[in-house]
């Protein structure tokens, strides 16, 4: 079953802005160099869908439904034109936010843009009832105590059948509620992320025990009304003493501020972003406060560099 990626106008706007902010950042091309983020990493991991792919790459997103036990879960693929599917290719769990949809997301995020232009495939997966269990939060998924974190590893599972996914570099980031989510990958499935960035969400788990020191980008603006930067703050510190990193080592980088002196090779960071509400950055729509602009601030630009220099030990 598949569905229209966006409306021809939409896509047009948002693949010409996106793609001139990649383009005049150097991200179409590749960055070379190590700096805060670290050097790009070498050849993966294949899954099992690179012997014969199901997803061919294109202009649509496919539905996938699956079956989890009594629940019928469901998450979008979205596979680049252009990608070659003999080949594996990072894999991105974007989780969208409380009380909206993942289609929602895949038009709202425009990270469809940003996976052709570097390529890379992006899941999004449908919460129940539009919500997650990101541990002490949030909706009927929290209420019900449904199993996320399971439905997370068959995505990832059922897209590596389906499409070449290189297996080392899984990547998950998340909106709000669908934030909590990705914190709780990085806490209890760390061998199946690289790393992660939650986007305007905080860590509402209160046992946190990831297998590694987990990579984890955090961004978030200093006037959203819904998740407190305090909270964002909170999350920074407390991943930077699950990972054991070197307190007080941090190092700015524009607006985000990293600690790379963690064991494994991880790193911790937190871009604070000023005046800016309840959004993802980058894009036009903002749930709650003013959003940044593209050449201001992107979250699918800052969250890639941070992710392609990571990868699974």
């Amino acid at each position: 079953m598949v569905a229209a990626l966006w409306s021809t106008a939409w896509y047009a706007r948002a693949r010409s802005r996106i793609g001139w902010l990649l383009l005049s950042l150097g991200l179409v091309s590749g960055l070379s160099g190590c700096g805060l983020f670290g050097t790009i990493p070498g050849p993966g991991r294949a899954g099992m869908g690179c012997s014969a792919p199901k997803v061919a790459p294109g202009e649509r997103a496919t539905l996938v439904k699956l079956n989890l036990g009594e629940r019928v879960r469901q998450y979008y693929l979205y596979v680049p034109p252009g990608l070659d599917p003999s080949k594996p290719h990072p894999l991105l769990l974007s989780f969208h936010g409380l009380n909206t949809s993942a289609w929602d997301h895949l038009e709202m995020s425009g990270l469809n843009v940003t996976a052709e232009a570097r390529g890379f495939m992006v899941a999004y997966p449908e919460g129940t009832e539009g919500s997650w269990n990101g541990g002490d939060c949030c909706g009927t998924a929290w209420r019900d105590g449904v199993d996320d974190v399971a439905f997370a590893r068959a995505v990832v599972q059922d897209t590596s059948s389906r499409a070449c996914v290189d297996t080392r570099r899984v990547y998950a980031t998340g909106m709000a509620n669908g934030a909590m989510l990705t914190h709780r990958l990085a806490c209890e499935a760390s061998d199946l992320v690289a790393a992660v960035a939650p986007i305007a969400g905080g860590l509402f788990l209160q046992d946190c025990r990831p297998s590694r020191p987990v990579s984890v980008l955090a961004i978030n603006g200093t006037a959203d009304e819904v998740m407190a930067f305090s909270i964002a703050e909170s999350s920074y510190r407390s991943w930077q003493l699950f990972d054991q990193c070197r307190l007080g080592a941090d190092t700015s980088q524009g607006r985000c501020s990293v600690n790379t002196e963690c064991p494994g090779q991880a790193r911790v960071g937190l871009c604070r972003l000023e005046d800016v509400g309840h959004c993802w950055p980058g894009t036009e729509e903002c749930d709650a406060g003013r959003s940044t602009s593209p050449l201001d601030f992107s979250a699918n630009v800052e969250m890639w560099r941070f992710f392609e220099r990571i990868q699974l030990p």
